[in-house]
């Protein structure tokens, strides 16, 4: 991960999810899931990305996590 502000990456990841590119996204989230295994915003992201992928099953667990 660059050397930028949190929020403008999880941008960058939502860019990427609005145009298809999906596993990149994911990747990224993971990566700042490792750093911050706490972040919520990066959990609604994953699971908003995991949605698009059509991974229902995860984007489920994902947002129960968010939820709880």
């Amino acid at each position: 991960m660059a050397n930028i502000p949190l929020r403008n990456y999880q941008r960058n990841i939502e860019e990427m999810i609005a145009g298809g590119n999906i596993d990149n996204a994911l990747s990224a989230c993971q990566t700042i899931l490792e750093k911050f295994p706490k972040n919520f915003h990066t959990y609604q992201i994953l699971g908003k990305a995991f949605l698009e992928n059509q991974q229902l099953d995860l984007a489920d667990r994902v947002f129960d996590l968010v939820l709880n």
